[in-house]
């Protein structure tokens, strides 16, 4: 009775842990999709300012 326990215990985890690979999967991915958007406005935030600077 123990070693079942024991097993159900063992799968429970295994699953588990594999659910959690998958979802800091999806976190790493996301969070490059957002530095990569916060990038892109931080580089047009610059040239915004060049040309308000040439301009002025």
């Amino acid at each position: 009775m123990t070693d079942n326990i024991e097993n159900l215990t063992h799968e429970m985890l295994r699953r588990m842990h594999g659910k959690l690979d998958e979802i800091q999967a999806e976190m790493r991915l996301r969070f490059t999709g957002v530095e990569t958007g916060l990038a892109a406005i931080e580089h047009r935030l610059v040239a915004f300012h060049l040309t308000d600077c040439r301009q002025g």
